[in-house]
């Protein structure tokens, strides 16, 4: 990398949720496990059932069958729109719909088909305005929404949904590199002042404005030295540091932009934790650019120490990697650990460093007793003439 190199961070760092990425065969089976315990029992939890598909069809999309991660989501929706039909799962099957339909929309944007994405993400916008939807094939209508404004849980559903609608669109707009857009739809969220409000929505911002599209009024080093001023106090406001960092030439701070005392103190307060662990990870990669090489392995060891903790092994790949990038002692051993997981682990985003082409779901025997799992489950829905509790 040359002192001139430039290269903004397109990617969504502020700390969220994580799901562990640990072994795809271990999470197929527990996967598969409570779908099939949920057609045993006679009580059986539609929350739990729509957990495990979500869980599941991601885990044939990373293991790169994308075919069958779409079959999946398909499946569920299936099954959720029987639920539909039981008053007493009806609340749940309607507030639930919309996720493996989101989750198509994800696929699409994996396969690089960004714009073909859109549409699945705007439509989340129904759990907000409670009107109609058509997921599918599958009619959810206005009478069924209008259930879940009386719901306990409402208001973190329609989080969820302005979760996508700036998370989701954005990253589907940075796949395209449609900056500009991107710039577009970001100005137009001033509108929804719940949206504008979201840490993720001034991230989006920030990166736009890093590639050369931000709002006039706007600017992503003006924002962070107002909040350098202020005192950065968050892991969201760190994120800002970070994409701020990341946008101006490598090599050596200019005075005054370094890597503060404040900055260091909070970063080091971040609890040592998946949702964090993406944050520390570009922390360290920024300041390995910035010629500070001791404080840039010390959070990638921390985020290697996350992610053999929670055995997700994309993460600990990315951290191991990371690290060679310095001139770590143990050297040897990081890379036998990456060669090693390359060759063992089902996740095609690592697999692919060892030349491994995407997995099918037919080759693999617990991916195929979860396809299986599911199947069972759609026909049970399809045939079920007794009611469903939800619990």
């Amino acid at each position: 990398m040359t002192e001139a190199t430039v290269a903004p961070l397109t990617e969504f760092i502020t700390p969220n949720e994580r799901m562990a990425r640990v072994d795809i065969r271990v999470m197929a089976h527990r996967c598969a496990h409570a779908l099939r315990t949920a057609v045993r029992r006679p009580d059986d939890p539609l929350t739990e059932i729509t957990g495990a598909f979500n869980k599941g069809a991601l885990m044939f999309a990373l293991a790169g069958d994308a075919a069958e991660a779409e079959h999946s989501c398909r499946r569920q929706i299936a099954v959720l729109g029987h639920a539909l039909t039981d008053p007493r799962s009806r609340a749940v099957a309607a507030a639930n719909i919309l996720r493996p339909w989101v989750n198509i929309g994800r696929l699409r944007v994996r396969q690089g088909r960004w714009r073909e994405a859109l549409p699945y993400f705007a439509d989340v916008r129904a759990l907000l305005d409670l009107e109609a939807v058509d997921v599918g094939g599958v009619k959810v209508s206005r009478r069924h929404l209008a259930e879940l404004a009386d719901q306990p849980w409402y208001a973190d559903l329609r989080y969820w949904a302005r979760y996508v609608l700036v998370r989701d669109i954005t990253e589907a707009h940075l796949r395209g590199h449609a900056y500009a857009e991107l710039a577009d739809i970001v100005a137009g969220w001033r509108h929804d002042p719940e949206l504008a409000a979201m840490a993720l929505a001034t991230e989006a911002r920030a990166m736009a404005d890093a590639a050369g599209h931000g709002p006039r009024s706007w600017s992503l080093a003006g924002h962070v030295g107002a909040l350098r001023r202020a005192g950065v106090r968050s892991g969201a406001e760190l994120a800002l540091v970070v994409h701020d960092g990341f946008r101006m030439p490598s090599g050596p701070w200019a005075n005054g932009d370094g890597y503060a005392d404040a900055d260091r103190t909070l970063a080091e307060r971040l609890p040592a934790d998946l949702e964090h662990a993406g944050l520390l990870l570009r922390l360290g990669q920024l300041l390995h650019r910035r010629n500070r090489p001791d404080l840039a392995a010390w959070y990638l060891r921390r985020v290697l120490d996350i992610a053999r903790a929670a055995g997700d092994e994309p993460l600990e790949v990315d951290a191991a990697t990371a690290l060679l990038a310095g001139d770590p002692a143990d050297r040897e051993a990081l890379q036998a650990r990456i060669t090693a997981l390359a060759e063992s682990t089902l996740y095609f985003p690592v697999r692919r460093r060892a030349g491994s082409a995407p997995l099918r779901a037919a080759d693999v025997a617990e991916l195929r007793t979860l396809r299986d799992a599911e199947l069972t489950l759609v026909e049970t829905f399809a045939a079920r003439t007794r009611p469903l509790p939800v619990h």
